[in-house]
């Protein structure tokens, strides 16, 4: 188990830089999207496969741990309690922590629709708060703030984003490495893979904002206007997420 996750952590860390560095700037989005879980199956399956060269070294390596603990162990008291057991514990305790603050936040997105009222518009539900928010979405929910939307104060391009992230189910991808995270909770890199995911789908919901309006200097002053606007949501996507300079290049 240690050796799966030295080497799948060693590959994540390595692939993730590779994407930051000569592939997050380019405009392929839809191919970045996907190359991100590659990344993460990728280095999950790596670490069954069999290497000739260091086979019989990591073999070697092996049976050496192997008699070095077997010795420990005859040199330790028998009442002591085993570290494995301990280890085991511990890790139960991550794991149910961070599921039930996963839990709870899946619980409070289900109040806030079914306390709230809901349009529906073509594939898209609608929920109007009452209270200030940004707009937001999770699956295909689009949660906007009630009085603005009938009043027509939300600019069609903002709607048009988040009606890209409820198509292209970007939510998926969140929950999907949300999950990633319960299992695998102390281990950092999965936050980083979030992080990356969630600008991509901002990348590729401006893509397709700039593709069905065509007016880039109006989308970039809404998005502006929004960025000063500060509101964040685990488990949704929200308008001024990650609104950088390289976003707006």
């Amino acid at each position: 188990m240690i050796s799966f996750l030295i080497k799948s952590t060693i590959c994540l860390c390595v692939l993730l830089l590779f994407y930051l560095f000569f592939l997050e700037n380019e405009r392929i989005n839809p191919f970045k999207r996907w190359f991100l879980w590659f990344c993460i199956t990728f280095s999950f399956a790596i670490p069954f496969m069999n290497f000739d060269v260091t086979e019989q070294i990591l073999l070697i390596n092996t049976e050496n741990i192997e008699l070095q603990t077997l010795n420990i162990g005859k040199s330790l008291p028998k009442n002591n309690i085993d570290l494995s057991i301990i280890l085991f514990v511990i890790y139960g305790i991550g794991v149910a922590i961070m599921a039930f603050r996963f839990s709870k936040n899946l619980i409070n997105i289900y109040t806030i629709i079914k306390s709230n009222n809901r349009q529906t518009n073509d594939i898209f539900i609608l929920v109007l708060l009452p209270d200030f928010c940004l707009p937001h979405t999770f699956l295909n929910y689009i949660f906007l703030n009630q009085k603005d939307f009938q009043n027509n104060a939300i600019p069609s391009e903002i709607l048009q984003h988040e009606k890209t992230h409820a198509k292209q189910w970007h939510s998926i991808d969140v929950i999907a490495i949300e999950i990633l995270k319960i299992i695998f909770w102390f281990n950092p890199i999965f936050q980083a893979y979030k992080k990356a995911m969630q600008r991509n789908h901002e990348f590729l919901a401006d893509e397709n904002v700039i593709k069905e309006t065509n007016n880039i200097s109006i989308y970039q002053t809404q998005l502006l206007t929004y960025s000063t606007l500060k509101q964040q949501y685990i488990l949704t996507n929200n308008i001024n997420y990650s609104l950088t300079k390289k976003r707006f290049i």
